[in-house]
């Protein structure tokens, strides 16, 4: 992983190298038929969601580069891996990273949003892009952050992942 642990399983094509292991380790364990069929089953299904995941971000990218809106500001590190997509990433999780440059293109209303993982503490620099550049927050649910309530009423990884989907394609396909 290239921008931290939490990309092992936002990135649908890491999550399915995972869940290939898994799947591999455990048809290694089981000397059930009955058992082998069903991890095979669930590893296909999970397979086919992950690749649907994959899928729409490549769509999504696709359509943001033929609007040149391609361009997603990121305060949250795993969110990086979007450039394998075609995004380009404006990382500006550390307060070192938000120029003038990037200050003039949210005044000019050339960024409006940035994504954070949701429940973090927002650094005093990104308020300031709030509160003087009208900045606006695009909160992102991770496995780490989902409360006992949300993991109650069925929140995994692929109802996080197709919320976030949801909100980039909302992002860089509006129209204005």
């Amino acid at each position: 992983y290239k921008y931290g642990i939490e990309e092992l399983w936002l990135n649908p094509n890491n999550y399915l190298m995972l869940a290939n292991t898994i799947k591999n380790d455990l048809e290694d364990l089981s000397s059930s038929k009955y058992a082998a069929e069903e991890i095979e089953n669930n590893y296909s299904k999970l397979e086919e969601d992950l690749t649907t995941l994959d899928a729409n971000l490549r769509n999504i990218a696709k359509s943001a580069i033929n609007n040149n809106t391609e361009t997603v500001v990121i305060a949250y590190d795993s969110l990086g891996f979007l450039e394998k997509y075609g995004f380009k990433v404006i990382n500006i999780s550390s307060e070192n990273n938000i120029t003038n440059n990037i200050k003039n293109r949210f005044k000019n209303k050339t960024y409006k949003y940035i994504f954070v993982e949701n429940k973090n503490k927002v650094s005093d620099s990104i308020k300031d892009l709030m509160d003087n550049y009208n900045a606006e927050l695009i909160e992102i649910n991770t496995m780490n952050t989902l409360t006992d309530t949300e993991r109650t009423n069925k929140e995994n990884y692929l109802t996080i992942m197709n919320e976030f989907i949801t909100k980039l394609s909302n992002v860089v396909l509006q129209t204005n």
